[in-house]
């Protein structure tokens, strides 16, 4: 664990924090939360004007602590590359989660984000559970949307059952990638064929 005084310096317990970054190869975070100094979010440490937090490029195997009583104005998390397996989040002003390169094998519960717009769930392990994708209806005012590099394997008539029917009933949604999905090498103008589904796109 990295001392929170080692990273925030002398001043990181009477400091207002409104951004954090620790996108840094030094940092190799294992954990977010203790009660102790010895992780990054303590008990004396202010974050409840916290907007913006980076913690990619670390070793983390939870983001879940984070809670809307403890981080309430958070709109941000980048939590690329880390070791991350699943997400459930209660976060009301949540909007931008960027989980690329974790170790996802199920869409992340985000029902208590509901101002997600920008959600990146790029190189994963994502799968075929039917239960899965179904979570993403709930975003009603997702606008963007990055599967690609995931492991849905699924038939034509599944794969828009499961993943692009529950998808294209968000009105909001402008941009989605299910690139290099097995599923995908059902469609020779996968493009194409997606961009039927979706109005807005």
């Amino acid at each position: 664990p990295v001392a929170a005084k080692a990273l925030f310096g002398e001043a990181w317990v009477g400091t207002r924090w409104e951004t954090l970054n620790f996108n840094r190869n030094d940092c190799a975070l294992e954990t977010l939360w203790s009660s102790s100094d010895e992780c990054v979010f303590t008990r004396r440490l202010n974050v409840l004007a916290l907007v913006r937090l980076d913690v990619s490029y670390n070793r983390l195997a939870s983001i879940n602590c984070l809670r809307s009583d403890f981080v309430p104005l958070l709109t941000e998390i980048h939590a690329a590359c880390n070791q991350i397996s699943s997400v459930n989040l209660h976060l009301p002003r949540l909007s931008i989660l960027n989980l690329t390169a974790n170790r996802l094998i199920m869409f992340p519960d985000l029902s208590g984000a509901c101002n997600m717009q920008r959600l990146y769930l790029r190189r994963n392990r994502i799968g075929d559970n039917p239960g899965s994708c179904q979570l993403v209806k709930k975003l009603t005012i997702l606008s963007h949307l990055d599967l690609a590099r995931n492991e849905i394997d699924l038939c034509p008539s599944e794969f828009y059952q499961t993943v692009l029917g529950p998808c294209s009933r968000i009105h909001s949604l402008a941009s989605v990638d299910f690139r290099r999905n097995p599923a995908t090498s059902f469609f020779p103008k996968y493009q194409l064929f997606v961009c039927a589904c979706f109005v807005n796109l």
